[in-house]
């Protein structure tokens, strides 16, 4: 009876790795969420996509340059973002901020604003001003009033890194 049984155990294993092989290993399934469930897809569909970055809140004071030069050597870049914008992460990784605003990647430069990734951005989208004086070309979040402000670049502010 033993032998029996291990035999029909090996049987039942190597259905299991079959079956498992078959799903997983010979196909490409993929994730996608809707309406806040998961569920496989083929991997040859086209989705729009999200990739997972992550905000660092630097708690340091420091000019709009010192803080660019500060994520670039210790993260990857002074945070810059593309559509949609993600605020509620923006709020959540800004309220122990120990200034009302935080440096962003945003600048005037060559008469637009533009995110450090080189993506213009519309003045009239942050309600900024189209052509800002000097020396207020660099853009801020007021995580009190949550507008995008316009501020002198010498100003000593908290900011946010992008860690990738």
């Amino acid at each position: 009876m033993t032998t029996t049984l291990t035999g029909l155990l090996l049987f039942v294993l190597y259905g299991l790795i079959t079956a498992v092989n078959d799903l997983f290993i010979n196909h490409s399934y993929c994730a996608i969420t809707q309406n806040g469930a998961w569920n496989s897809i083929s991997c040859s569909n086209t989705y729009p996509f999200f990739c997972y970055v992550n905000f660092i809140l630097v708690q340091e004071n420091k000019t709009w340059e010192e803080a660019l030069k500060y994520c670039r050597s210790n993260y990857t870049d002074l945070v810059y973002f593309h559509f949609p914008w993600p605020i509620n992460q923006i709020k959540s990784e800004t309220n122990i901020s120990q200034t009302d605003r935080v440096w962003t990647g945003l600048r005037f430069l060559n008469g637009a604003w533009n995110w450090l990734n080189k993506v213009n951005v519309p003045a009239s989208t942050f309600s900024l001003p189209s052509c800002p004086s000097e020396p207020n070309r660099c853009g801020a979040r007021n995580i009190k009033t949550e507008q995008w402000e316009n501020r002198d670049c010498e100003e000593k502010l908290n900011f946010i890194c992008l860690k990738k």
